[in-house]
Protein backbone atom coordinates (compact mmCIF):
# COMPACT_ATOMS: atom_id res chain seq x y z
CA UNK A 1 0.00 0.00 0.00
CA UNK A 2 1.06 3.62 -0.46
CA UNK A 3 0.44 6.06 2.37
CA UNK A 4 0.23 9.80 1.79
CA UNK A 5 2.21 11.85 4.30
CA UNK A 6 2.97 15.51 4.72
CA UNK A 7 6.56 16.69 4.14
CA UNK A 8 7.01 17.04 7.91
CA UNK A 9 5.78 13.51 8.54
CA UNK A 10 7.98 12.15 5.77
CA UNK A 11 11.02 13.88 7.23
CA UNK A 12 10.23 12.49 10.68
CA UNK A 13 10.48 8.99 9.23
CA UNK A 14 13.94 9.65 7.87
CA UNK A 15 13.22 10.38 4.22
CA UNK A 16 14.83 13.66 3.31
CA UNK A 17 14.74 16.47 0.80
CA UNK A 18 17.81 17.96 -0.83
CA UNK A 19 17.42 20.96 1.45
CA UNK A 20 17.69 19.03 4.73
CA UNK A 21 20.39 16.75 6.19
CA UNK A 22 19.99 12.99 6.01
CA UNK A 23 18.53 11.32 9.08
CA UNK A 24 19.00 7.77 10.33
CA UNK A 25 16.02 5.64 9.31
CA UNK A 26 14.28 4.16 12.39
CA UNK A 27 14.57 0.37 12.66
CA UNK A 28 10.83 0.00 12.11
CA UNK A 29 11.18 1.68 8.69
CA UNK A 30 14.38 0.06 7.42
CA UNK A 31 14.21 -1.69 4.07
CA UNK A 32 15.06 -1.31 0.40
CA UNK A 33 16.23 2.15 -0.65
CA UNK A 34 14.43 3.81 -3.54
CA UNK A 35 15.70 7.24 -4.57
CA UNK A 36 12.87 9.38 -5.88
CA UNK A 37 13.21 12.85 -7.39
CA UNK A 38 10.15 15.06 -7.25
CA UNK A 39 9.07 18.61 -7.87
CA UNK A 40 9.80 20.91 -4.92
CA UNK A 41 6.45 22.64 -5.34
CA UNK A 42 4.41 19.43 -5.14
CA UNK A 43 3.17 18.97 -1.58
CA UNK A 44 1.74 15.45 -1.88
CA UNK A 45 4.65 13.18 -0.89
CA UNK A 46 4.68 9.50 -0.12
CA UNK A 47 6.27 6.61 1.70
CA UNK A 48 5.75 3.17 0.25
CA UNK A 49 4.69 0.32 2.50
CA UNK A 50 4.10 -2.97 0.67
CA UNK A 51 1.60 -5.07 2.59
CA UNK A 52 3.17 -7.86 4.65
CA UNK A 53 6.64 -7.03 3.37
CA UNK A 54 9.64 -5.04 4.54
CA UNK A 55 8.84 -1.32 4.08
CA UNK A 56 10.62 0.65 1.40
CA UNK A 57 12.67 3.62 2.52
CA UNK A 58 12.29 6.42 -0.02
CA UNK A 59 14.99 9.03 -0.25
CA UNK A 60 13.08 11.98 -1.65
CA UNK A 61 15.06 14.69 -3.47
CA UNK A 62 12.88 17.76 -4.09
CA UNK A 63 13.99 20.71 -6.20
CA UNK A 64 12.54 23.26 -8.58
CA UNK A 65 12.07 21.81 -12.06
CA UNK A 66 15.04 23.28 -13.89
CA UNK A 67 17.42 22.72 -10.96
CA UNK A 68 16.23 19.12 -10.81
CA UNK A 69 16.81 18.62 -14.55
CA UNK A 70 20.33 20.06 -14.26
CA UNK A 71 21.06 17.74 -11.32
CA UNK A 72 19.93 14.68 -13.29
CA UNK A 73 21.97 15.71 -16.33
CA UNK A 74 25.05 16.20 -14.15
CA UNK A 75 24.61 12.67 -12.74
CA UNK A 76 24.09 11.12 -16.19
CA UNK A 77 27.18 8.87 -16.05
CA UNK A 78 26.40 7.67 -12.54
CA UNK A 79 22.66 8.13 -11.98
CA UNK A 80 21.52 8.15 -8.35
CA UNK A 81 17.79 8.51 -8.83
CA UNK A 82 15.52 5.55 -9.59
CA UNK A 83 12.29 7.38 -10.42
CA UNK A 84 11.50 10.90 -11.62
CA UNK A 85 8.05 11.89 -10.40
CA UNK A 86 5.79 14.93 -10.84
CA UNK A 87 8.32 16.66 -13.09
CA UNK A 88 7.45 18.80 -16.12
CA UNK A 89 6.97 17.02 -19.42
CA UNK A 90 9.16 19.65 -21.11
CA UNK A 91 11.98 18.55 -18.81
CA UNK A 92 11.27 14.87 -19.45
CA UNK A 93 11.70 15.47 -23.18
CA UNK A 94 15.15 16.92 -22.56
CA UNK A 95 16.09 13.96 -20.35
CA UNK A 96 14.86 11.47 -22.95
CA UNK A 97 16.96 13.18 -25.63
CA UNK A 98 20.02 12.74 -23.38
CA UNK A 99 19.30 9.02 -22.97
CA UNK A 100 18.49 9.24 -19.24
CA UNK A 101 15.06 7.57 -19.33
CA UNK A 102 14.21 3.88 -19.55
CA UNK A 103 11.66 2.86 -22.22
CA UNK A 104 8.44 1.75 -20.56
CA UNK A 105 8.04 -1.50 -22.45
CA UNK A 106 8.60 -5.23 -22.00
CA UNK A 107 9.79 -5.98 -18.48
CA UNK A 108 9.55 -2.28 -17.67
CA UNK A 109 5.98 -1.67 -18.83
CA UNK A 110 4.06 -0.57 -15.73
CA UNK A 111 0.72 -2.08 -14.90
CA UNK A 112 -2.09 0.27 -15.91
CA UNK A 113 -0.29 1.87 -18.84
CA UNK A 114 -3.36 1.33 -21.03
CA UNK A 115 -5.40 3.66 -18.80
CA UNK A 116 -3.32 6.73 -19.72
CA UNK A 117 -5.23 8.84 -22.24
CA UNK A 118 -3.96 9.61 -25.72
CA UNK A 119 -1.88 12.78 -25.81
CA UNK A 120 -0.85 12.39 -22.16
CA UNK A 121 2.38 10.47 -22.74
CA UNK A 122 5.68 10.57 -24.55
CA UNK A 123 4.79 10.41 -28.27
CA UNK A 124 7.71 8.03 -28.90
CA UNK A 125 7.04 4.28 -29.14
CA UNK A 126 7.57 2.88 -26.63
CA UNK A 127 6.97 5.86 -24.33
CA UNK A 128 9.74 6.95 -21.96
CA UNK A 129 7.54 9.11 -19.70
CA UNK A 130 3.87 9.17 -18.77
CA UNK A 131 1.79 12.25 -18.02
CA UNK A 132 -0.05 12.40 -14.73
CA UNK A 133 -1.66 15.81 -14.29
CA UNK A 134 -1.97 19.11 -16.16
CA UNK A 135 -2.46 22.71 -15.08
CA UNK A 136 -2.29 26.27 -16.38
CA UNK A 137 -0.49 29.41 -15.37
CA UNK A 138 -2.69 31.81 -13.43
CA UNK A 139 -2.73 35.09 -11.51
CA UNK A 140 -3.08 34.77 -7.74
CA UNK A 141 -4.68 38.05 -6.68
CA UNK A 142 -4.93 39.32 -3.11
CA UNK A 143 -8.16 41.23 -3.61
CA UNK A 144 -8.26 42.67 -0.10
CA UNK A 145 -4.86 44.34 -0.51
CA UNK A 146 -5.70 45.61 -3.99
CA UNK A 147 -9.04 46.96 -2.82
CA UNK A 148 -7.26 48.87 -0.05
CA UNK A 149 -5.11 50.51 -2.73
CA UNK A 150 -8.14 51.28 -4.87
CA UNK A 151 -6.92 49.05 -7.70
CA UNK A 152 -9.10 46.67 -9.69
CA UNK A 153 -7.89 43.05 -10.12
CA UNK A 154 -6.29 42.25 -13.50
CA UNK A 155 -8.12 40.04 -15.97
CA UNK A 156 -5.55 39.73 -18.74
CA UNK A 157 -1.84 39.85 -19.56
CA UNK A 158 -2.50 43.25 -21.11
CA UNK A 159 -3.92 44.45 -17.79
CA UNK A 160 -0.75 43.38 -15.95
CA UNK A 161 1.34 45.76 -18.07
CA UNK A 162 -0.62 48.82 -16.89
CA UNK A 163 1.19 51.32 -14.66
CA UNK A 164 -1.26 50.88 -11.75
CA UNK A 165 0.32 47.46 -11.09
CA UNK A 166 3.89 48.75 -10.92
CA UNK A 167 5.76 47.04 -8.09
CA UNK A 168 2.82 44.79 -7.16
CA UNK A 169 3.73 41.63 -9.11
CA UNK A 170 5.89 38.56 -8.45
CA UNK A 171 6.63 35.75 -10.87
CA UNK A 172 9.01 32.76 -10.95
CA UNK A 173 12.29 32.92 -12.83
CA UNK A 174 12.22 30.58 -15.86
CA UNK A 175 15.87 29.59 -15.43
CA UNK A 176 15.17 27.76 -12.16
CA UNK A 177 11.42 27.25 -12.21
CA UNK A 178 9.40 25.06 -14.54
CA UNK A 179 6.39 27.24 -13.79
CA UNK A 180 8.37 30.33 -14.77
CA UNK A 181 9.43 28.72 -18.01
CA UNK A 182 5.85 27.62 -18.69
CA UNK A 183 4.74 31.25 -18.34
CA UNK A 184 7.41 32.58 -20.68
CA UNK A 185 7.18 29.82 -23.30
CA UNK A 186 3.39 30.16 -23.23
CA UNK A 187 3.67 33.84 -24.10
CA UNK A 188 6.09 33.06 -26.93
CA UNK A 189 4.05 30.39 -28.67
CA UNK A 190 1.61 31.48 -31.35
CA UNK A 191 -1.34 31.01 -28.99
CA UNK A 192 -1.90 33.50 -27.41
CA UNK A 193 0.83 35.82 -28.70
CA UNK A 194 3.79 34.53 -30.71
CA UNK A 195 7.37 35.64 -30.12
CA UNK A 196 7.38 39.28 -31.30
CA UNK A 197 4.28 40.20 -29.30
CA UNK A 198 5.27 37.83 -26.49
CA UNK A 199 8.60 39.55 -25.88
CA UNK A 200 6.95 42.97 -26.17
CA UNK A 201 4.44 41.93 -23.51
CA UNK A 202 7.23 40.52 -21.33
CA UNK A 203 9.19 43.78 -21.66
CA UNK A 204 6.23 45.80 -20.36
CA UNK A 205 5.40 43.22 -17.69
CA UNK A 206 8.98 43.30 -16.41
CA UNK A 207 8.57 47.00 -15.62
CA UNK A 208 5.85 46.08 -13.10
CA UNK A 209 7.52 43.02 -11.53
CA UNK A 210 8.88 43.59 -8.04
CA UNK A 211 10.13 40.04 -7.36
CA UNK A 212 11.42 37.07 -9.31
CA UNK A 213 11.49 33.85 -7.31
CA UNK A 214 13.44 30.62 -7.71
CA UNK A 215 10.41 28.40 -7.15
CA UNK A 216 7.11 28.31 -9.01
CA UNK A 217 4.94 28.05 -5.93
CA UNK A 218 6.56 30.95 -4.05
CA UNK A 219 4.77 33.85 -5.76
CA UNK A 220 1.26 32.58 -4.98
CA UNK A 221 2.33 31.58 -1.47
CA UNK A 222 3.58 35.12 -0.85
CA UNK A 223 0.33 36.59 -2.14
CA UNK A 224 -1.61 34.22 0.12
CA UNK A 225 0.49 34.50 3.27
CA UNK A 226 1.52 38.15 3.44
CA UNK A 227 -0.32 39.85 0.61
CA UNK A 228 2.99 41.19 -0.61
CA UNK A 229 3.08 41.03 -3.57
CA UNK A 230 -0.57 41.68 -4.21
CA UNK A 231 -0.46 39.84 -7.57
CA UNK A 232 1.47 36.66 -8.31
CA UNK A 233 1.96 34.75 -11.53
CA UNK A 234 2.25 31.07 -10.78
CA UNK A 235 0.48 27.84 -9.90
CA UNK A 236 -3.06 28.82 -9.06
CA UNK A 237 -4.14 25.18 -8.67
CA UNK A 238 -1.98 24.80 -5.55
CA UNK A 239 -4.35 27.13 -3.72
CA UNK A 240 -7.47 25.17 -4.65
CA UNK A 241 -7.61 23.60 -1.19
CA UNK A 242 -8.49 27.10 0.05
CA UNK A 243 -11.55 27.50 -2.18
CA UNK A 244 -14.32 29.58 -0.61
CA UNK A 245 -11.91 31.14 1.88
CA UNK A 246 -12.37 34.91 1.50
CA UNK A 247 -8.95 35.50 3.06
CA UNK A 248 -7.12 33.67 0.29
CA UNK A 249 -6.18 35.05 -3.12
CA UNK A 250 -8.56 34.85 -6.04
CA UNK A 251 -7.35 32.72 -8.94
CA UNK A 252 -7.60 34.50 -12.31
CA UNK A 253 -6.94 32.78 -15.64
CA UNK A 254 -5.99 35.50 -18.16
CA UNK A 255 -8.44 36.24 -20.93
CA UNK A 256 -5.88 35.73 -23.71
CA UNK A 257 -5.00 32.26 -22.43
CA UNK A 258 -1.85 31.05 -20.69
CA UNK A 259 0.85 28.44 -20.89
CA UNK A 260 0.22 25.03 -19.41
CA UNK A 261 2.31 22.10 -18.28
CA UNK A 262 1.99 18.39 -17.61
CA UNK A 263 3.53 16.63 -14.61
CA UNK A 264 5.00 13.27 -15.55
CA UNK A 265 6.71 10.16 -14.19
CA UNK A 266 9.60 8.12 -15.62
CA UNK A 267 12.15 5.44 -14.78
CA UNK A 268 15.80 6.47 -14.75
CA UNK A 269 17.86 4.33 -17.15
CA UNK A 270 20.26 2.21 -15.11
CA UNK A 271 22.10 -1.10 -15.45
CA UNK A 272 19.37 -2.63 -13.30
CA UNK A 273 15.93 -1.12 -12.72
CA UNK A 274 14.49 -2.33 -9.44
CA UNK A 275 11.07 -3.93 -9.05
CA UNK A 276 10.35 -1.29 -6.41
CA UNK A 277 10.92 1.50 -8.95
CA UNK A 278 8.58 -0.14 -11.45
CA UNK A 279 5.97 -0.69 -8.74
CA UNK A 280 6.13 2.98 -7.82
CA UNK A 281 5.57 4.05 -11.44
CA UNK A 282 2.58 1.69 -11.64
CA UNK A 283 1.16 3.29 -8.50
CA UNK A 284 1.88 6.81 -9.77
CA UNK A 285 -0.40 6.26 -12.80
CA UNK A 286 -3.14 4.50 -10.81
CA UNK A 287 -6.57 5.84 -9.93
CA UNK A 288 -5.61 5.82 -6.25
CA UNK A 289 -2.73 8.18 -7.00
CA UNK A 290 -5.01 10.41 -9.08
CA UNK A 291 -7.24 10.88 -6.03
CA UNK A 292 -4.22 12.32 -4.24
CA UNK A 293 -3.21 14.54 -7.16
CA UNK A 294 -6.74 15.98 -7.22
CA UNK A 295 -5.86 17.91 -4.04
CA UNK A 296 -3.41 20.01 -6.05
CA UNK A 297 -4.03 19.67 -9.77
CA UNK A 298 -7.01 20.22 -12.11
CA UNK A 299 -6.41 17.83 -15.04
CA UNK A 300 -5.63 14.10 -15.04
CA UNK A 301 -4.29 11.50 -17.47
CA UNK A 302 -6.23 8.52 -16.13
CA UNK A 303 -9.04 7.54 -18.51
CA UNK A 304 -12.48 7.86 -16.94
CA UNK A 305 -11.23 9.40 -13.70
CA UNK A 306 -13.72 11.73 -12.01
CA UNK A 307 -12.16 13.15 -8.83
CA UNK A 308 -14.18 13.94 -5.73
CA UNK A 309 -13.08 17.55 -6.04
CA UNK A 310 -11.23 19.28 -8.83
CA UNK A 311 -9.26 22.50 -9.00
CA UNK A 312 -10.09 24.83 -11.86
CA UNK A 313 -7.76 25.69 -14.70
CA UNK A 314 -7.10 22.45 -16.59
CA UNK A 315 -6.54 22.73 -20.33
CA UNK A 316 -9.34 21.25 -22.41
CA UNK A 317 -8.89 17.79 -23.85
CA UNK A 318 -8.25 19.32 -27.27
CA UNK A 319 -5.43 21.38 -25.75
CA UNK A 320 -3.47 18.34 -24.56
CA UNK A 321 -0.98 18.02 -27.40
CA UNK A 322 2.67 16.89 -27.21
CA UNK A 323 3.53 19.54 -29.81
CA UNK A 324 3.28 22.23 -27.12
CA UNK A 325 5.92 20.46 -25.02
CA UNK A 326 8.14 19.56 -27.98
CA UNK A 327 8.40 23.24 -28.97
CA UNK A 328 8.92 24.39 -25.38
CA UNK A 329 11.59 21.76 -24.76
CA UNK A 330 13.44 22.40 -28.03
CA UNK A 331 13.57 26.15 -27.34
CA UNK A 332 14.43 26.02 -23.63
CA UNK A 333 18.08 27.14 -23.86
CA UNK A 334 17.34 29.89 -26.37
CA UNK A 335 14.38 31.36 -24.49
CA UNK A 336 15.93 31.23 -21.01
CA UNK A 337 19.21 32.74 -22.23
CA UNK A 338 17.30 35.55 -23.91
CA UNK A 339 15.17 36.07 -20.82
CA UNK A 340 18.23 36.25 -18.56
CA UNK A 341 20.01 38.69 -20.85
CA UNK A 342 16.98 41.01 -20.94
CA UNK A 343 15.79 40.88 -17.36
CA UNK A 344 18.11 39.11 -14.91
CA UNK A 345 21.66 39.61 -16.12
CA UNK A 346 23.23 36.46 -14.65
CA UNK A 347 21.83 33.13 -13.41
CA UNK A 348 23.17 33.76 -9.88
CA UNK A 349 20.60 36.54 -9.53
CA UNK A 350 17.90 33.87 -9.35
CA UNK A 351 16.64 34.14 -5.81
CA UNK A 352 13.88 35.87 -3.91
CA UNK A 353 14.88 39.49 -4.27
CA UNK A 354 13.51 42.72 -5.71
CA UNK A 355 14.38 43.63 -9.27
CA UNK A 356 13.83 47.37 -8.83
Amino acid sequence: MYTALSPEELESLGAVSSASPAKEMPDSFRGTDLTLTALKEFDYVLVVTPTNEVPINILLVRESTQDLIRRLLAEKENPRADVIWMTAATGMIRLRAEGLLEPLAGLYQPQGLEKIKDGWRDPALPPHWLGLTAWRAAFCVNQNRLQARGVEPPESWEDLTESQYHGLIAMPNPYSSGTGYMVVSGLMQKDPFGEPMGWATMDRLHENVAWYTASGIEPCQLAADSGNPQIAIGIGANLCSSDNDPGKPAIVYPEEGSGWEMDAVALVRKDKVSNDALAFVAWAISQDAMQGYAQFRPGFSYSGFEPQRTCFGAPGEDGVSPSWFLWASANYERLTEKWLSRYAGEPDLIQLQPVH
